[in-house]
């Protein structure tokens, strides 16, 4: 970010890998802490993917090193945390929970919290087969807690082919939801969302 130009970008070698989506990264004196779900290989036949799991990579500016390594064994994606923690340290990550590709399209079964601090991982599934997709982290009003807010996502009910507005406690990611709102109408599965409270759009 201090660079004038092409020729002082720093290049950090690690192990090959592809990766659509970053959770975090943040600065610790002289290194640099990126934080992400990186798969081996990638298909959009998601049953022909490697797994995406979480991942730490940890880039040294002062020996030019890198050093990584796999955070959780879980099939993730979709990773995302407090927006007011972006690009500073942050302790916990939220992330879409998948089962492998199958079925494809149709395959988020839940979602699962991970602390950064504590290596622990807390897993919700989504009630009665729901089928759901990316979460979006809201915050509690007035709240000052990384994890004090809830989870929003839609998903899909087989049982009457409606979609839902799935809501989750953050904090504990509870095995029983704080709401379930059928929508007027389906909603495609679908990712990146977006929460404006009213005070913002105005």
């Amino acid at each position: 970010r201090h660079a004038n130009s092409v020729e002082e970008i720093r290049w950090f070698e690690a192990t090959s890998a592809y990766a659509f989506h970053i959770a975090n990264a943040w600065e610790e004196g002289s290194k640099v802490r990126l934080i992400g779900c990186p798969t081996a290989h990638f298909s959009f036949d998601y049953a022909k993917s490697s797994p995406s799991r979480l991942y730490e990579w940890v880039f040294d500016l002062e020996t030019g090193l890198t050093t990584e390594r796999e955070l959780d064994r879980t099939w993730s994606e979709f990773p995302v945390v407090h927006p007011r923690w972006l690009g500073s340290r942050n302790r916990y990550i939220f992330a879409a929970r998948f089962t492998g590709g199958s079925p494809p399209f149709a395959s988020i079964d839940g979602c699962l919290k991970y602390d950064v601090e504590t290596g622990a991982t807390v897993h919700h599934s989504f009630l009665d087969g729901r089928w759901g997709g990316e979460c979006v982290f809201v915050p509690r009003d007035g709240s000052v807690e990384e994890d004090d807010g809830y989870l929003l996502t839609y998903t899909y009910n087989p049982k009457d082919f409606t979609t839902e507005l799935y809501v989750l406690d953050a904090r504990s990611l509870s095995p029983e939801p704080i709401a379930i709102l059928r929508t007027p109408q389906r909603v495609p599965f679908g990712f990146h969302g977006l929460w404006l409270p009213r005070s913002e759009m105005s």
